[in-house]
């Protein structure tokens, strides 16, 4: 059985006593519906998907669900005695099933990262469809299937050039925010402008192509130098820009009502920590009435990672990197919150945790005959592990207050566009870096740009 959590806002149509509830892309969902006699018919579909969507078909024999490349809109599941249970909503799913026992692995896993990977959540018996997968659950038979049709695997294609990548970047780009302006058809657009790469082009090709509905605000600490680098690009563009300072007295308020305590459980359902740096920005905008309620929010999440940002420096100067190389890294890197639970027993644990997910996810079990081997690994666990726990589940903050949203850099065009480029090119994010440099839109990009001022670890997490 589905539950239909109406706070998610998802939409639904019928067609032949058959019921379809989806999120994102009307015309694939409208597709299914009108394919969906029988499961054989769908599966080939879902191979074609190609922009953001989740979902859900009933039929009289079947409930099919789905999610895309990135998970955009998480689905949760349990089965127990033969009672099968699919939501939006892990809480809805608790209280209509007796989901009271936590997974010490997983709890063990969200104290060191903030998240849970897999399709494993903190409680057992309750999952989550994993990005590119779908389910079939045959009611009469009380048999589920769920099967991965879509899988992050770089291939690293040395036989690709840098002449035609450059080219084709500028051209990936220029459809893809040709796409985001007849589909906003003049509605505003929101950038949060940092003083990065990702959000500085989405901005630049909006301007560009000729887009004027545009609105770009920076929040954070006062006189950060992301604020100080945004205010320019701002300027130079001739946009409006506004920096968001929360004061202490307000973040507290926020952080202990209601509120705030009903944003966690629309965002982390038991399976991530909530994305608190964007909320208190975006609710004191929402509540003084700075943000009309049709506004589109464009930012630049996964642009970093999906060009190569992420894949560390041992896999390029060091021969030697091997298994351990690769777990040092990954738990170094993401499991590193609560110091005290990295006891050898527990690091063990979770040496097995990412063991299994690998294959779960490349259907390859984890051997490392070279740094590139490494590489590969990296980038796979990455993207399901901390890019769709954590950095997707971030968009939650503006479905929260009613906003639609759109990130370019996370597009099923892009990511594929990405994944089998040689490892030269994305190391270091390299040919994304010369692609900019030689766009150097209004001299934006160029090639020696000042250091950006991260913000202190603290401040991140508060």
């Amino acid at each position: 059985m589905f539950i239909n959590s109406e706070k998610y806002n998802w939409a639904t149509d019928t067609k032949d006593n058959i019921k379809i509830t989806y999120k994102g892309d009307k015309t694939f969902a409208f597709d299914l519906l009108s394919h969906c006699s029988t499961p054989d018919k769908i599966i080939p579909l879902f191979k074609k998907l190609n922009r953001y969507s989740s979902g859900v078909i009933e039929t009289g024999d079947y409930t099919i669900a789905w999610v895309d490349h990135i998970r955009s809109w998480p689905l949760f599941y349990t089965l127990q005695n033969e009672i099968f249970l699919l939501s939006q909503d892990a809480y809805k799913i608790k209280e209509e099933m007796p989901l009271s026992s936590f997974n010490t692995e997983s709890l063990l896993e969200f104290k060191l990262s903030g998240y849970v990977t897999g399709k494993e959540t903190l409680l057992n018996n309750l999952f989550c469809l994993n990005p590119g997968e779908y389910l079939i659950w045959d009611k009469k038979n009380k048999n589920l299937h769920i099967e991965k049709y879509f899988s992050y695997i770089p291939s690293f294609d040395s036989s690709i050039t840098a002449k035609e990548c450059i080219s084709q970047q500028n051209a990936l780009f220029d459809h893809l925010i040709k796409r985001i302006i007849d589909k906003a058809n003049n509605r505003s657009i929101w950038v949060p402008l940092s003083g990065g790469l990702d959000s500085r082009i989405l901005l630049c090709k909006l301007h560009e192509h000729g887009y004027t509905n545009i609105q770009t605000f920076t929040y954070g600490p006062r006189f950060n130098f992301e604020a100080l680098v945004a205010k320019k690009i701002a300027k130079k563009l001739n946009v409006p820009w506004r920096f968001v300072h929360v004061p202490r007295k307000i973040q507290k308020r926020y952080f202990n009502d209601s509120n705030r305590k009903s944003f966690f459980k629309f965002s982390g359902n038991f399976k991530a920590i909530p994305c608190m740096r964007e909320y208190s920005a975006i609710r004191y905008m929402h509540e003084n009435g700075e943000i009309d309620k049709n506004a589109i929010f464009l930012n630049g999440q996964s642009g970093d990672y999906i060009t190569g940002g992420h894949i560390s420096q041992a896999s390029h100067d060091n021969p030697a990197y091997n298994l351990e190389s690769f777990y040092d890294i990954i738990i170094n890197k993401h499991y590193d919150l609560w110091k005290q639970y990295k006891t050898p027993s527990h690091l063990q644990l979770i040496k097995e945790k990412i063991k299994r997910f690998i294959k779960d996810v490349s259907g390859k079990d984890l051997k490392i005959n070279s740094p590139l081997d490494g590489a590969k690994f990296e980038e796979i666990w990455e993207y399901e592990g901390r890019q769709i726990c954590y950095v997707v589940n971030g968009q939650r903050v503006y479905e929260y207050f009613g906003y639609d949203w759109e990130m370019p850099l996370w597009e099923k065009e892009f990511v594929d566009f990405y994944q089998p480029l040689p490892y030269d090119m994305k190391y270091g994010q390299k040919i994304y870096k010369d692609y900019l440099h030689s766009y150097n839109y209004k001299g934006l990009f160029p090639k020696k740009d000042r250091y950006i001022w991260r913000w202190p670890i603290p401040m991140l997490w508060v």
